[in-house]
């Protein structure tokens, strides 16, 4: 242990003072000071040893110490009263070290019973006398667990893997300008691009490993044609049977193509249902109907929260919602809620892609499934955790971040996808 470091009941913590070295085999625990007795001196309790006193330079390292939980008795007390003030100082610590224990045996309650099917058994006592403490050997200690292998499952079902390219068809719902479109319809262009790695183009490759009947999703994706709906017909509060009547309502311009993804794409002043609570983006397919040829068709819903809640579902091109702080990063395309767009619209041309009608490749529950992408989410780059995307590339002259690039020298951020022949989830 570094000099100035000493236990304050959750940790060790720089007080300023010198204190003494933890033995390299002691166990500091959280319920030692609260369930065991005091020892004569300030102690270590060792597994299979038992305490081991702490070697203190001087009282007033002592004093450095404890003086977090005895603000009142800061003073280094004269020789004749030391004794005194170290018994006075913790038990004030054994007081404090009570309530943070309560404290923490409450948030173990709540969660013992997840714990207990990975970790066994979590010790709820500690001897009640530091005598028996060596003997003390059965106590289970609590200890990280490898997670389960991340695994999408193909249940039987039709994949999008007719032809060469996925067609695609856009209405765009409300107000967006010819460079916010421009935005979206390089990123798709940018599928059969033919570019170095990181790109679209080797992004998208990772779906190859997708089968069905022995095809594969196609290495491309096309829009077909476009139609835009800037009078918001049904209004700026959208249901999502609404999304699908907007569908249906199209295909007097488009065709009915179960093998295509039809995309509805609404601007920053629109609502949707449950968007920007639980969801960003998601995709469905219209019932049958003779609209629709009485065919399945799979259609995309993805919002503009560059205004709403970039936090939730533009990061890390805004300061999130919710985890860890971050600053956010800069938008390669200069509008964190189209630059936002870009990376749910990837996430759902995947998982539209690979389950189109939730008999694909996913894990979990049919109604909510861990998709291609979702199932990696938040990942971006190397190194990714939680509240860190990972090492992405940073443009040298603007400083925005991306992972791949695409058409017309256009930069993007997209979503790891989950490659079923690693069973991992994979950046560009």
């Amino acid at each position: 242990m570094s000099p100035g470091m000493g236990w304050d009941g959750m940790g060790w913590e720089s007080h300023g003072l010198p204190c003494p070295a933890r033995p390299a085999a002691a166990m500091l625990l959280l319920h030692a000071p609260c369930s065991l007795p005091l020892p004569a001196e300030p102690s270590y309790l060792i597994p299979g040893a038992g305490w081991a006193p702490l070697a203190f330079p001087s009282q007033a390292s002592f004093v450095s110490c404890h003086a977090r939980f005895a603000p009142k008795l800061r003073r280094v007390p004269a020789d004749s009263q030391w004794t005194e003030w170290r018994m006075a100082s913790m038990a004030a610590c054994q007081l404090q070290c009570q309530r943070i224990t309560a404290m923490w045996v409450l948030v173990m309650c709540v969660i013992g019973k997840f714990a207990e099917a990975n970790i066994g058994p979590i010790s709820s006592v500690l001897p009640m006398s530091h005598d028996n403490a060596a003997n003390y050997d059965d106590r289970r200690v609590l200890k990280l667990v490898e997670p389960a292998p991340l695994v999408l499952t193909y249940h039987n079902g039709p994949l999008m893997t007719q032809g060469t390219s996925i067609p695609v068809y856009i209405i765009w719902y409300g107000t967006f300008s010819r460079a916010q479109k421009t935005i979206l319809t390089d990123f798709f262009a940018s599928f059969g691009a033919a570019l170095p790695a990181p790109s679209v183009a080797s992004w998208w490759k990772i779906t190859s490993g997708y089968t069905a009947s022995g095809s594969s999703v196609p290495r491309s994706v096309r829009v077909m044609k476009q139609i835009s709906d800037s009078k918001y017909s049904k209004g700026k509060v959208l249901k999502n049977a609404d999304l699908e009547s907007l569908v249906v309502g199209s295909l007097k311009m488009f065709p009915a193509d179960s093998n295509a993804i039809y995309f509805v794409f609404t601007a920053s002043d629109v609502d949707v249902e449950d968007f920007c609570m639980n969801s960003c983006a998601s995709h469905f397919a219209t019932a049958p109907s003779v609209a629709t040829g009485n065919k399945n068709l799979p259609f995309v819903w993805v919002g503009n929260a560059g205004v709403k809640c970039p936090g939730l579902c533009a990061w890390p091109y805004a300061k999130p919602a919710y985890g860890p702080p971050g600053a956010p990063l800069l938008p390669p395309n200069g509008d964190v809620g189209m630059d936002g767009m870009v990376i749910n619209t990837a996430s759902m041309v995947a998982g539209t892609a690979t389950n189109p009608f939730n008999t694909g490749y996913y894990q979990g529950d049919a109604g909510y499934p861990y998709e291609a992408a979702t199932a990696c989410a938040g990942i971006y780059g190397a190194n990714a955790y939680s509240g860190y995307p990972g090492d992405l590339l940073v443009d040298p002259k603007t400083g925005a971040s991306y992972n791949a690039v695409g058409a017309n020298q256009r930069k993007f951020l997209l979503p790891a996808l989950w490659m079923p022949s690693t069973q991992k989830c994979t950046t560009p």
